[in-house]
């Protein structure tokens, strides 16, 4: 472990979006509140699509799937898209964090994100929904049905492209290309945790929160492990999803960053029995407190 500062990406000097001179402490333009660090001054039509890397044109990837919007109805209310960044990354001191609000009134599932070719999301993304629908719409309705290990792998590789998803909105895509692949050739890839709870009700649909920490333990030199944490709610059923770069590295994570931190269900690596986790409820502070305890080096977005 090392005893210095994590390189932060690039500060541009100007705002991409408004032109302001910025200042490289703020993460955020302070006119236009455009994120400096992470953000596009535009939102991307074509590019390499982040499954096949083939520059082709972005399709509207739904976050969590067109056809939830079928079967449930839309609620409409008001919503808010929460940025924060640290100052800077330090692991020896705290730092100050910068955020920034977006509110809007929208569905629960009307999320999208221009990341995919219309190839990858009308193949193999399209038949993956098909494949995990009938089960996550059971646990959503709050039934708790034991999976064969079909339906097992189904839902846990949904639940994986759904947190991708959700990488891209808070503009911090940290699975590497070898699980996406992995993901996209029909297998859940390593480094990768899912689990599963019951919720109260039915109130926090569509809330979700996305965060990433780097560990003050060195992988190879100036690189740190990162670990992933992102929970999203589909009506009576929380999902969340762990990553990092490997097995053997999210071991690591889990131990000395997330203390083991998982819903009471566990779907994958392990698959869990109904019976023994039907009689827990979650609320929204059981799924905040999955996410990393450490701040030195950690960001996120929560909707």
């Amino acid at each position: 472990m090392l005893n210095q500062e994590v390189v932060q990406p690039y500060h541009p000097p100007r705002c991409p979006n408004c032109g302001l001179d910025t200042d490289p402490s703020k993460p955020f333009c302070a006119r236009c509140k455009f994120d400096l660090r992470y953000g596009t001054a535009k939102r991307l039509k074509s590019g390499p699509c982040i499954y096949c890397r083939k520059i082709r044109r972005f399709s509207e990837e739904h976050i969590f799937g067109k056809w939830l919007k079928k079967y449930y109805p839309s609620r409409y209310r008001g919503t808010c898209h929460s940025l924060s960044r640290p100052e800077r990354i330090e692991f020896w001191t705290e730092v100050p964090f910068h955020s920034e609000s977006e509110r809007s009134t929208k569905a629960p599932y009307d999320k999208v994100v221009m990341n995919v070719c219309d190839e990858c999301n009308n193949g193999w993304m399209s038949r993956l929904q098909n494949e995990a629908k009938s089960v996550v719409k059971e646990l959503a309705d709050g039934k708790w049905p034991e999976l064969t290990d079909a339906q097992r792998n189904a839902v846990s590789r949904w639940a994986l492209m759904v947190s991708i998803n959700f990488e891209c909105n808070a503009r911090m895509l940290r699975t590497t290309q070898l699980q996406r692949t992995r993901l996209r050739d029909g297998t859940m890839p390593p480094g990768c945790r899912v689990s599963i709870g019951r919720m109260t009700d039915a109130s926090f649909a569509g809330a979700s929160s996305c965060q990433t920490a780097e560990l003050p333990i060195e992988v190879r030199g100036g690189e740190y492990l990162t670990i992933q944490s992102t929970y999203f709610c589909v009506e009576h059923v929380a999902f969340h999803m762990i990553t990092s770069l490997g097995d053997q590295l999210l071991a690591i994570g889990m131990r000395y960053g997330l203390h083991g931190a998982r819903l009471p269900r566990m779907l994958w690596p392990v698959l869990e029995s109904a019976a023994a986790t039907e009689s827990a409820r979650l609320d929204k502070r059981d799924l905040d407190n999955l996410q990393p305890s450490i701040t030195d080096g950690s960001r996120g977005a929560t909707s």
